[in-house]
């Protein structure tokens, strides 16, 4: 039997509030800026729609708050709290590679976001983080099924 959803339904989970232990133990792949996948936002900021992304952004949550992942070109490691629907990270240490074309502008985009408090929110696999006029979702790509 599945339950009807109503507003009030979607308005009650949109507001529960989430915890590191939810993020925990979760990989999760960038798959869309301000509503655009990422080779159509690489359109909008005037790139090839085939330039490489390099690797693609991902956020692993693992114990303790240590979070770790990429930003399309270079690996990171930093501590993640939450708070009140606020995702906040510490200083990032990360590899130093260079990155040209759209990979690096991405890159460029998500640590200047990344430095600021995020409105997060999940609904079912997908994971939204908002801070100003970006939204960035991520959807649930576990490592294992």
């Amino acid at each position: 039997m599945v339950a009807a959803c109503n507003g009030e339904d979607r308005d009650q989970a949109a507001t529960t509030p989430i915890s590191l232990e939810d993020l925990q133990h979760h990989r999760w792949e960038l798959v869309g800026i301000n509503g655009l996948s990422l080779k159509n936002y690489a359109i909008e900021l005037g790139f090839d729609a085939d330039s490489p992304t390099g690797k693609i952004p991902v956020l692993d949550f693992g114990e303790e708050g240590h979070l770790s992942g990429n930003t399309g070109c270079n690996n990171f490691n930093t501590k993640a709290s939450v708070a009140d629907s606020s995702l906040t990270m510490s200083p990032m240490a990360s590899t130093r590679m260079a990155c040209a074309g759209f990979a690096g502008e991405l890159e460029l985009q998500l640590n200047m976001i990344y430095s600021n408090s995020l409105e997060i929110s999940m609904e079912g696999n997908l994971l939204a983080l908002e801070s100003g006029d970006k939204t960035l979702k991520f959807e649930s790509k576990d490592w294992v099924q």
